[in-house]
């Protein structure tokens, strides 16, 4: 599974975009991901919020838009970042979005075997995987059927189509062979390796304040103004 760093880039540089229709259900998971642990909650409204490990801001996603919302000592800061794109150009696509990433999933076979991750049970399988560098790596996958991981999974995946447009890159193979191996089998990803896990997930609903705007939007200065220019 492409983990939940390649869907969540710490950074600004997100665009807004259209999503195609998908139906979501209620729920809240933590999640912990290269040793650091967030809080992922959506809706059925198709909202998703994910706060930052350090507690200094967080990414929401609602009304098909993508905002950023930052913690600057006390004061909530929010950009709509559609704008942003575009004044950044050419800088806002110097990054490569799946740069050492997975390029093409060779296999993914189930073991046999179940494991239980945040007390959940699900199936071990395991993954091939071609990275962008040229190595082959394998990697256990648990997968479960359970509703709310699997919901958790589509959030996801819905989140990583905007980063993904925001970066005027088409993706890899690996990761619409993703989706069909798991979010078009209607499963969810419990754990990935060591790169992630969850460690709590419910299908209780999140305050509806939970996904409002802490302020109005902010424009970012145009990129001409930096440096006394």
């Amino acid at each position: 599974m492409i983990t939940i760093k390649h869907f969540f880039i710490a950074s600004i540089i997100i665009i807004t975009t259209a999503l195609s229709p998908q139906v979501w259900a209620d729920g809240r998971a933590t999640i912990i991901s290269d040793g650091s642990e967030a809080t992922i909650e959506f809706s059925q409204n198709q909202m998703l919020r994910m706060d930052s490990p350090d507690g200094e801001g967080y990414m929401l996603l609602r009304d098909s838009k993508l905002y950023t919302v930052i913690n600057q000592g006390g004061s909530m800061m929010v950009f709509d970042m559609a704008a942003a794109m575009s004044m950044m150009g050419d800088q806002a696509q110097s990054d490569s979005f799946w740069d050492n990433e997975i390029a093409e999933i060779k296999s993914f076979e189930a073991t046999g075997t179940q494991e239980t991750v945040a007390g959940i049970k699900g199936d071990v399988f395991e993954m091939v995987a071609l990275h962008t560098d040229g190595e082959t790596v394998t990697t256990e996958v648990v997968v479960t059927e359970n509703q709310a991981v699997a919901e958790l999974t589509q959030a996801m995946y819905a989140m990583a189509e905007v980063l993904i447009e925001a970066v005027n890159e088409a993706p890899p193979a690996a990761f619409n062979e993703m989706k069909s191996l798991v979010i078009d089998r209607g499963l969810g990803v419990l754990r990935q390796g060591d790169d992630f896990s969850v460690s709590a997930i419910d299908a209780k609903a999140p305050s509806a304040a939970r996904f409002e705007l802490p302020a109005k939007p902010m424009e970012l200065p145009s990129m001409g103004n930096f440096g006394g220019n």
